[in-house]
Order: structure tokens, then sequence, then C-alpha cells
């Protein structure tokens, strides 16, 4: 007969090892249907701990303590690490088990990234330490050999699996704006997309759009007044055309004509640069079909406010 075992202890927080802390735990209504199966059919998995604390059964311990379940030595084991590390291990056996929303995963991840850092900047030094080759003076760190390693990001994002790197990287912009913010997604407190309205809310003290900027952000432009002409007359005699076919045409005659099409305005163009343009930039244009943008954007910011 298996003796009593003051397990308790391991229900309180001090006694989870750190490692236990890359996972959420579960909310009070999935711990309560998680009590009562184990009521039902008993701990059907023993409790992991490492160095005298849990390293694989938390909500095990929890359940057990809600519905007064008691446990004997035969409900633990120690972990014995066999080539994988305590983290790995907490992954490997809770992962695919807790029904984590993509968002929560996806903090996971991001609370993985300096871990992966860590190792692929030790992984370097040692390709360095250990990079000399053939006759003498002929030193190549074995780093420059291998194939371009991943981003420790892209690394954390591929190991838990499921999540988009970029959305790992958000995560880590949110939590460096708002401490805490990465723990409230993870324990599934506030989504992604939640987190980033309160933080952009943060840095606006609240105020909207309007409220900012004393009118709402529209602009309405009257391309038929007096002013709008006359610069368009001055682009004119710079090089833009009125039409895709006068365009293309104008030193070509001998090019096939196309039917004329619309052609993005020249002050439009010159007010898009004026208001989010620095000088010296470059432009990409990718649904390039006439040059007005490319006409425009050649003249750079400070010839365009001497026009």
């Amino acid at each position: 007969m298996m003796r009593p075992l003051e397990w308790k202890k391991y229900c309180k927080p001090e006694n989870w090892h750190d490692a236990t802390s890359l996972l959420p735990l579960m909310d009070n209504a999935a711990l309560e249907i998680f009590a009562e199966e184990i009521q039902k059919h008993g701990v059907q998995q023993q409790i992991v701990l490492c160095e005298g604390k849990v390293l694989d059964g938390r909500n095990r311990l929890r359940a057990c303590a809600k519905r007064n379940i008691e446990l004997t030595e035969k409900d633990f084991v120690q972990f014995h690490s066999n080539k994988v590390s305590a983290s790995d291990f907490v992954f490997i056996n809770n992962l695919h088990r807790q029904h984590l929303t993509i968002d929560q995963r996806t903090a996971v991840a991001a609370e993985l990234v300096p871990g992966f850092a860590k190792a692929a900047k030790e992984r370097q030094t040692e390709a360095g330490k250990n990079g000399i080759r053939g006759g003498r003076g002929n030193k190549k760190p074995l780093a420059q050999n291998c194939a371009k390693g991943l981003k420790a990001s892209t690394e954390a994002a591929l190991f838990v699996g499921g999540v988009s790197t970029r959305y790992v990287e958000v995560v880590i912009s949110l939590e460096k704006k708002k401490r805490g913010t990465l723990k409230r997604i993870k324990e599934g407190k506030i989504t992604i997309q939640q987190a980033q309205r309160e933080i952009d809310v943060l840095h606006t003290n609240g105020k909207t759009l309007s409220e900012r900027f004393v009118a709402p952000m529209i602009s309405v432009l009257d391309a038929k007044s007096g002013e709008w002409q006359k610069k368009k007359q001055r682009w004119r005699a710079l090089g833009v055309k009125d039409g895709h076919n006068e365009q293309v045409n104008s030193n070509q005659p001998n090019l096939k004509k196309f039917s004329d099409t619309s052609v993005f305005d020249p002050v439009l163009a010159e007010c898009v640069y004026r208001w989010f343009a620095r000088d010296g930039v470059s432009v990409l244009d990718p649904f390039a079909g006439e040059a007005t943008k490319g006409i425009v954007a050649g003249f750079g910011r400070s010839q365009i406010y001497r026009l």
C-alpha cells in the first residue's frame, strides 16, 4: 500500500519549476471539467518533479485539490532528461494537450524568442572558435560555410507550430510598448488585436483622430479649382501628359497606339509626396502603367516645393 504524501505543497506556485511558466494555466471553467474527469477516471498521467519542483502536472494538482482527491507516491515521477531539456519537455508533453487559441500560441512563441536568439549566438561563437582550417593563416569560420540561419522569431514560430513569424514579432513589439501584454495574451485574457487597440489608445491619450486633429482626417480635393488647374499646366509643361496614349507615344511615334485610359493626376501625386515623403526617399509604384508618379517623384520633394 502506497503511503500518503504531503502533495498539496506542490499546488503552490513557489513549488513549480520555472519552465512551467512557459504555458498558461487552465481557466476555472476548464479546470472544473478536468477535475470532474479525474474524479471519474482517476489521475491518468503521473506528475513530473524536477529538482524538487513540479515540471509537469500543475493542472492535475489543482484539479485534485479542488475535489479533495488524494494523491500518493505512485502519482509522482522524477524527471529524467534523456537529452531533452526541461523546457522542451514541458512543450512536448503539454502543448498538444492544451486547447490554446492561435493568439495564445503566438504569445508562447514570442516568449521563446530570447532563448532561440541566445542559442543561435552561442552556436555562432562556437563556430568561430572551431573554425580554423587548412594551412597557416587560413581561418574560415564554420558559420560562413553553413546555410543562413533562421531568425529567432521564425525558429520559435516553427517550434510551437501553426503560428506566423510576423505575428510573433507583433506580440514582441506590443510587449515592449506595454509590459505584461504578452502574459495577458498567453493567458487568453486579451487577443492580439485587442492589445493593439489598447496600446494605440494609450499612445494617443485615448483620443480619436477627430479629437487629436480638430477635424476628421478626410481631405476633399477640388481638381476643378483655378489653383489646381494652374499646377496641372505647370506639370504638363514639364512632361506630364493628359492620357496614357499621349504619354506612351509622345516620343515614340512608331509605337503601336494604345487606347486612351485614365492617368494619375500629377497634382494629386504632388500632394501625396508633400504629405508623406521625405526628400531623397525612393518611390515604388508596383502598378505603374503611366509615368505620372515617376515624373513627379523624379523632381524630388525640395524641387516640388519650389515649383
